[in-house]
Protein backbone atom coordinates (compact mmCIF):
# COMPACT_ATOMS: atom_id res chain seq x y z
CA UNK A 1 0.00 0.00 0.00
CA UNK A 2 2.62 2.01 0.51
CA UNK A 3 4.37 1.97 -2.63
CA UNK A 4 1.04 2.69 -4.11
CA UNK A 5 0.91 5.76 -2.81
CA UNK A 6 4.41 6.84 -3.21
CA UNK A 7 3.64 6.22 -7.25
CA UNK A 8 0.75 7.98 -7.02
CA UNK A 9 1.82 10.93 -5.30
CA UNK A 10 4.77 11.17 -8.27
CA UNK A 11 1.78 11.49 -10.61
CA UNK A 12 1.43 15.05 -9.81
CA UNK A 13 4.75 15.75 -10.67
CA UNK A 14 4.35 14.42 -14.41
CA UNK A 15 5.43 17.45 -17.19
CA UNK A 16 6.53 19.46 -13.92
CA UNK A 17 9.83 20.93 -13.52
CA UNK A 18 11.28 18.97 -10.44
CA UNK A 19 14.51 19.26 -8.49
CA UNK A 20 16.15 15.89 -7.87
CA UNK A 21 18.75 15.27 -5.25
CA UNK A 22 20.61 12.43 -5.87
CA UNK A 23 22.97 10.28 -3.08
CA UNK A 24 25.99 11.26 -4.56
CA UNK A 25 25.64 14.81 -4.17
CA UNK A 26 24.56 15.71 -7.28
CA UNK A 27 21.11 17.88 -8.26
CA UNK A 28 18.99 17.64 -11.48
CA UNK A 29 16.43 19.91 -12.51
CA UNK A 30 14.33 19.31 -15.58
CA UNK A 31 11.25 18.07 -16.09
CA UNK A 32 9.45 14.38 -14.77
CA UNK A 33 8.34 13.06 -18.45
CA UNK A 34 7.85 9.30 -17.07
CA UNK A 35 8.51 6.86 -13.81
CA UNK A 36 7.88 3.36 -12.88
CA UNK A 37 6.80 1.08 -9.84
CA UNK A 38 10.91 1.48 -9.03
CA UNK A 39 11.09 5.58 -8.76
CA UNK A 40 12.99 5.01 -11.66
CA UNK A 41 12.75 8.56 -13.48
CA UNK A 42 13.14 10.04 -17.01
CA UNK A 43 13.24 13.60 -17.08
CA UNK A 44 13.62 16.43 -20.09
CA UNK A 45 15.64 19.52 -20.17
CA UNK A 46 17.87 18.78 -17.20
CA UNK A 47 20.16 20.81 -15.72
CA UNK A 48 22.72 19.27 -13.52
CA UNK A 49 24.33 20.84 -10.30
CA UNK A 50 26.94 20.05 -7.57
CA UNK A 51 28.07 21.94 -5.23
CA UNK A 52 25.92 24.70 -6.42
CA UNK A 53 27.46 24.96 -10.00
CA UNK A 54 26.04 24.15 -12.69
CA UNK A 55 28.26 21.46 -14.53
CA UNK A 56 26.33 20.16 -17.11
CA UNK A 57 22.79 20.40 -19.69
CA UNK A 58 21.25 17.69 -20.79
CA UNK A 59 18.20 17.05 -23.39
CA UNK A 60 17.02 13.79 -21.52
CA UNK A 61 18.51 12.25 -18.42
CA UNK A 62 17.43 8.58 -16.99
CA UNK A 63 17.77 8.65 -13.09
CA UNK A 64 17.44 5.23 -11.30
CA UNK A 65 15.40 5.25 -8.70
CA UNK A 66 17.43 3.64 -5.65
CA UNK A 67 19.70 6.48 -6.54
CA UNK A 68 17.16 9.01 -5.50
CA UNK A 69 17.32 11.02 -2.57
CA UNK A 70 14.49 13.27 -2.81
CA UNK A 71 11.94 14.76 -5.60
CA UNK A 72 10.60 18.32 -5.44
CA UNK A 73 8.54 19.93 -6.97
CA UNK A 74 9.49 23.50 -8.74
CA UNK A 75 6.56 26.10 -8.73
CA UNK A 76 8.39 28.94 -10.66
CA UNK A 77 11.62 28.56 -12.53
CA UNK A 78 13.24 31.30 -9.75
CA UNK A 79 13.14 28.44 -7.59
CA UNK A 80 15.84 26.18 -9.82
CA UNK A 81 19.51 26.90 -8.36
CA UNK A 82 21.78 29.20 -9.86
CA UNK A 83 25.07 29.12 -10.48
CA UNK A 84 26.77 31.13 -8.30
CA UNK A 85 28.93 33.81 -10.73
CA UNK A 86 32.06 34.62 -8.01
CA UNK A 87 32.15 31.07 -7.88
CA UNK A 88 32.38 30.47 -11.89
CA UNK A 89 34.51 33.32 -12.07
CA UNK A 90 38.23 32.43 -13.28
CA UNK A 91 41.33 34.67 -12.10
CA UNK A 92 42.66 37.10 -14.08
Amino acid sequence: MEEELKLLDLEKFLNKKVMINIKDGHRLSGVLSQYDEHMNLILGDVEEYFNDKLVGRHKLTFVKGGNLRTISLLEDQADAPREDPARSASPS
